[in-house]
């Protein structure tokens, strides 16, 4: 699970560097994209997500969040791909993670927006208690998805981070 922050932006700030070098990628796939990059070091491995992370946050078109959901939920890439699209969303574009699960309830589209807010709702930066118990009682309509309890754990480290328990 990737929840150090200095990890996760040190990650994106050789993506974001790598497509400064090679803009070229910005014509492939995300899966070419990874397989392009994979020069078999370990530390590669890793650091080519950041570079996935940003050709999705940088290829959407509006940020609001019903078109955020219904963007999002047509990538098809890799985990940390997600993980860190989500975390630069929050960070650098300030989208609130909890409108934005709540909002793909909604559309249906929960299985695919879980994925880049799982792990990053550890990191917002304020308590919205408006949302608390309509994010409780969401979650449990989705107890059949492997990330709701994953999602729960880290939603109450939000609240406890938030020193609002």
């Amino acid at each position: 699970m990737i929840t150090d922050r200095e990890e996760i932006e040190r990650v994106l700030q050789i993506g974001e560097n790598i497509l400064l070098e090679h803009p070229e990628l910005y014509n492939m796939s995300l899966d070419d994209v990874l397989v392009k990059l994979d020069d078999g070091t370990e530390q590669m491995l890793h650091d080519r997500w950041g570079v996935t992370a940003w050709m999705v946050v940088k290829s959407l078109e509006c940020f609001d969040v019903k078109n955020l959901v219904i963007q999002l939920s047509e990538i098809d890439s890799g985990i940390l791909t997600y993980k860190y699209a989500g975390y630069l969303l929050q960070v650098k574009y300030q989208i609130n993670l909890e409108e934005q699960i709540l909002e793909a309830d909604k559309c249906e589209k929960f299985d695919k927006i879980i994925l880049y807010v799982n792990e990053n709702i550890v990191f917002q930066s304020e308590l919205n208690e408006q949302y608390i118990g309509r994010i409780i009682n969401m979650i449990g309509n989705h107890t059949d998805n492997n990330f709701h309890r994953v999602f729960l754990v880290n939603y109450a480290k939000h609240i406890i981070n938030m020193d609002a328990q």
